[in-house]
């Protein structure tokens, strides 16, 4: 089956626009310090960041964690308030592991599946996409070549009706 494309390259940038201009606008003044997710989420990290301090004027600096690891979390990210920036909220279970940060969580994509009852929403999300398996723009297949792909795209069958909603509004200049 051939990969089905779920957000372009042009999507994904527009997403990381707007949630920018959310985290620009929510956030303390001041520097952001990002906590970048694991690998997955460096992509976007980067983008966020870039988009923050050029169109924002708002600098940042990125730790990265991970959270399985046996000390996850460096202690200055601890003294900190953070943007915990992971691009994909599936179960729920990374920010829970991480929810000793204090601070405020973004994500790209959230999965159509989640029951807000178990874990709270990340504060910022862009898109709400199908509950099926999705990579590129930083997410592993199974095969673990498509990180570097510029698209979000899934290998698994849509379900009926399923589509990508986003949640942001994003602003074109007149």
């Amino acid at each position: 089956m051939a990969a089905t494309l779920l957000l372009s390259q042009q999507q994904i940038q527009e997403g990381v626009a707007a949630l920018a201009a959310q985290v620009a606008e929510g956030f303390p003044a001041g520097e952001i310090p990002i906590v970048c997710v694991d690998t997955a989420a460096r992509r976007f990290s980067a983008d966020l960041a870039g988009v923050l301090e050029r169109e924002h004027g708002r600098p940042s600096r990125i730790t990265n964690v991970r959270p399985k690891a046996p000390d996850p979390i460096p202690r200055h990210v601890l003294r900190d308030y953070n943007l915990v920036v992971d691009t994909l909220f599936d179960t729920g279970r990374t920010f829970q592991l991480l929810e000793a940060i204090p601070g405020l969580r973004t994500t790209l994509c959230v999965k159509a599946d989640i029951d807000p009852r178990l874990w709270r929403l990340p504060d910022w999300w862009a898109y709400l996409v199908p509950d099926v398996y999705i990579h590129g723009y930083g997410l592993d297949d199974s095969d673990g070549l498509s990180r570097d792909l510029d698209d979000i795209l899934t290998d698994e069958p849509l379900p009926a009706g399923a589509s990508v909603v986003s949640r942001i509004e994003v602003k074109t200049p007149i």
